[in-house]
């Protein structure tokens, strides 16, 4: 049986940063960048990626950092299915462009 370390090291590999930057709209009407930042993880052998709809809302450019370093544009999907994960149903998919 595996130890809990070991399964660390495994699982650490599929979590990901994801950058952020998009614009919007103040009270004001005057439009503004913003950045974000946040993870995810990887859940198939696609790249598709699960994260919160938090880390991604708004975003226009989304920048996938992997665990070994290499970044990829990604682009905001549905899930395929329109499948929603977790407890929170505005969790989105954010799959890398390979």
């Amino acid at each position: 049986m595996p130890s809990f370390a070991d399964l660390l090291s495994v699982a650490k590999l599929s979590v990901v940063e994801i950058d952020t930057s998009g614009t919007a709209t103040t009270n004001r009407g005057r439009t503004v960048q913003q950045q974000g930042a946040g993870s995810g993880w990887i859940m198939d052998t696609n790249g598709t990626i699960v994260t919160n709809q938090h880390v991604i809302a708004g975003a226009t450019t989304i920048t996938v950092t992997t665990s070994d370093g290499k970044t990829f544009p990604a682009q905001v999907d549905q899930c395929g299915s329109g499948e929603r994960f977790g407890t929170d149903q505005d969790q989105r998919c954010a799959t890398p462009e390979y």
